[in-house]
């Protein structure tokens, strides 16, 4: 039985050779990877993966983030914008103003 589940062994390279993770820092792949995120092996204190394992991650933290409402596109920005305007408004009424604002 293999340790890789049926995944050639010249599929195996660092993080820092996929496109995707190669610009993410290294504590953050580095997380990612010990919390079981993204699937990779540590072979003589390397840490390798897959292209496959990390269109895997890619795919399935979309999923989590669209289901969360964190898909960061323009529109939950847009609404994060008017919930701060609101409660500035709502502060602004109530004789609060923003907390920066009171000396």
């Amino acid at each position: 039985m293999s340790l890789l589940n049926g995944v050639d062994p010249d599929d195996l390279k660092p993080p820092s050779k996929n496109p995707f993770l190669k610009d993410k820092p290294r504590a953050t792949i580095h997380r990612w990877m010990i919390k079981g995120k993204l699937q990779a092996v540590r072979i003589g204190g390397i840490w390798l993966t897959t292209d496959k394992w990390v269109e895997e991650f890619i795919e399935s933290s979309t999923k989590i983030g669209l289901q969360l409402g964190l898909s960061g596109s323009k529109s939950s920005l847009g609404n994060r914008q008017e919930e701060v305007k609101a409660a500035e408004e709502k502060w602004s009424r109530m004789g609060l103003g923003k907390k920066w604002d009171n000396h």
